[in-house]
């Protein structure tokens, strides 16, 4: 089943979604300035990252993308951005 959390940072959201195979895509990632949101490592650790998606280049959206770059590089399928982010799921699987 396919599974989507949204976690409200104070300054923007992150959005986890899980495949049914396990894997993940992360769409933003902005810290918690209010403890609303697990740290990000936290969140995919362990998992197969298919993408991960920043909707537009702005800190509120991507600050905690590039700790997923540099920690899971060997486990990163996709790094998507605008227009591309919003059309994946339309022409390509995972």
């Amino acid at each position: 089943m396919l599974k989507l959390d949204f976690y409200e940072s104070g300054n923007g959201e992150t959005i986890l979604i899980t495949f049914p195979s396990g894997g993940i895509g992360v769409v933003d990632a902005h810290p918690s300035s209010r403890g609303l949101r697990p740290p990000i490592l936290d969140l995919v650790r362990g998992r197969h990252i298919h993408f991960v998606c920043l909707t537009h280049p702005h800190a509120d959206h991507g600050v905690d993308l590039t700790s997923i770059g540099s920690q899971f590089t060997s486990r990163l399928g996709k790094f998507l951005n605008r227009p591309l982010c919003c059309s994946y799921g339309a022409s390509g699987s995972v």
